[in-house]
């Protein structure tokens, strides 16, 4: 025997529910309650005598509440009873851009987000491993765009080869020959021998340093840039001497996505306007925005380490639960059908798993279809064992609600299908139902909280 704060609980769809008179007897009966029975809707309100007691917000006896778990459960809402035809609800709204070459400023300009995330598939993308664009400025196979400033020695046949006199004698690579993008990170490599004394490693503009040569060694040196690229090799001592070669530059991110425009903060709901939000885009799939927006001014790609790159810029909207991680249970739907011979409906779940990095994925856990005629319930999804699809005769009549229900999500998942975890990461859950010929439809989902 259990209680109410070991059952989970069913939320309705919005406006269906009715107030319900029991005795005092019954109410107590109802309230013990065998763990099998996950049917049991406990927001409808109990009147033992004159005064409601709505279980949502805590049973009462005399002015002290009894039950503390009901009252820690949020609700969730999905729909309300419609008559007619409903546009379909696509969990993916706005505008579809694909570009060949890059994000522009104008991708999003203006764009209505309705406080959700904003969603980026990457469909193809060629990222440039090497930044410096000249094959000589690397290798010195050529002539280099590298010059002598005012080092006593310099030579750049085969490698660079430079001795200095006095100290803060330097050469320079320049800009075009090694860009970088302020704010990003980047790592350089060469190769360092016959060191004498040591070097620093400087920005073209001198402003700033990017490391030191201590060693007849490989040198690798990674920093986030203040200026927009070049080198500058600068003598430490008046003896500073040595070789270098075999120079890379590469991102350390390849590529990246600035967002602006008015965000809406999930933890107080108090809209931040002229926000800003990076993502992080390295490899093809789809990534969301850590943040939800609910108007962007401008979408535009940052960088260098991203050459060609072919999209979908969507919006991404899903229950989270208030940001919090949730278990679904299951669900139940009743329907009343108008026209037995020809209704139908279909509802559809999906759960935006998050991978991670700013990847998502949208995972598809419930696609089912009901109607009059044999099978009457059909699973889109599986097949086999796991099939869903099942056929226990007329389960519809005109003017009267048959049921299409599962309960069974957490013994039926075994991988983690069921949970969202929209407080530890941005996880929800997205649900659409598509019907033709049915008046009425009234539902639940079943979901309890996780620690």
């Amino acid at each position: 025997m259990t209680t109410l704060k070991d059952v989970y609980k069913w939320e309705p769809f919005i406006g269906l529910l009715k107030n319900a008179r029991v005795t005092q007897l019954a109410m107590q009966k109802w309230m013990a309650v065998t763990a099998t029975a996950k049917e049991l809707n406990v927001l409808r309100g109990i009147k033992p005598t004159t005064q409601e007691l709505n279980l949502l917000k805590g049973l009462t006896k005399t002015g002290t509440e009894i039950n503390h778990k009901i009252d820690s459960y949020d609700k969730l809402s999905i729909t309300t009873g419609l008559k007619g035809s409903l546009p379909t609800p696509a969990y993916i709204q706005g505008r579809n851009s694909v570009i060949a070459t890059g994000l522009t400023a104008d991708d999003a300009t203006g764009r209505k987000l309705d406080n959700n995330h904003l969603m980026i598939t990457v469909n193809s993308l060629t990222l440039s491993t090497e930044l410096m664009p000249n094959v000589n400025d690397r290798t010195f196979a050529g002539a280099s765009a590298w010059a002598n400033v005012s080092l006593a020695s310099y030579d750049e046949t085969g490698d660079l080869s430079i001795t200095a006199n006095a100290a803060n004698q330097y050469c320079t690579c320049p800009v075009a020959s090694a860009p970088t993008v302020v704010g990003r990170s980047y790592t350089m490599t060469f190769s360092a021998k016959n060191i004498v004394s040591t070097w620093t490693v400087k920005s073209f503009d001198g402003t700033q340093t990017i490391g030191s040569v201590f060693s007849s060694d490989p040198q690798s040196f990674t920093w986030t840039a203040t200026t927009t690229g070049g080198y500058r090799f600068v003598s430490d001592s008046t003896t500073s001497s040595g070789d270098f070669d075999n120079f890379t530059l590469s991102a350390v991110v390849q590529g990246q996505i600035l967002i602006t425009g008015d965000s809406m903060s999930e933890a107080s709901a108090v809209p931040k306007l002229a926000d800003t939000e990076y993502m992080i885009i390295d490899r093809t799939g789809t990534y969301q925005s850590h943040k939800k927006w609910y108007r962007t001014t401008s979408v535009v790609l940052l960088g260098s380490g991203i050459t060609a790159i072919n999209y979908d810029l969507n919006v991404l909207g899903y229950w989270d639960n208030a940001n919090n991680n949730v278990a679904i249970g299951g669900y139940r739907i009743q329907l009343t059908p108008t026209l037995l011979a020809t209704m139908s409906f279909q509802f559809q779940m999906w759960k935006v798993q998050d991978d991670g990095g700013g990847r998502c994925t949208i995972v598809p856990i419930e696609d089912v279809t009901t109607k009059s005629v044999s099978p009457r319930v059909t699973d889109s999804i599986r097949t086999g064992s796991d099939d869903r699809s099942y056929d226990t005769g007329a389960l519809y009549t005109v003017g009267l609600p048959g049921v299409m229900k599962q309960g069974d999500f957490d013994t039926y998942f075994t991988n983690n299908e069921n949970i969202l975890m929209g407080g530890d990461k941005d996880e929800g859950l997205i649900i659409q139902i598509t019907w033709t010929n049915i008046d009425y439809i009234s539902g639940v989902i079943n979901y309890r909280h996780l620690p």
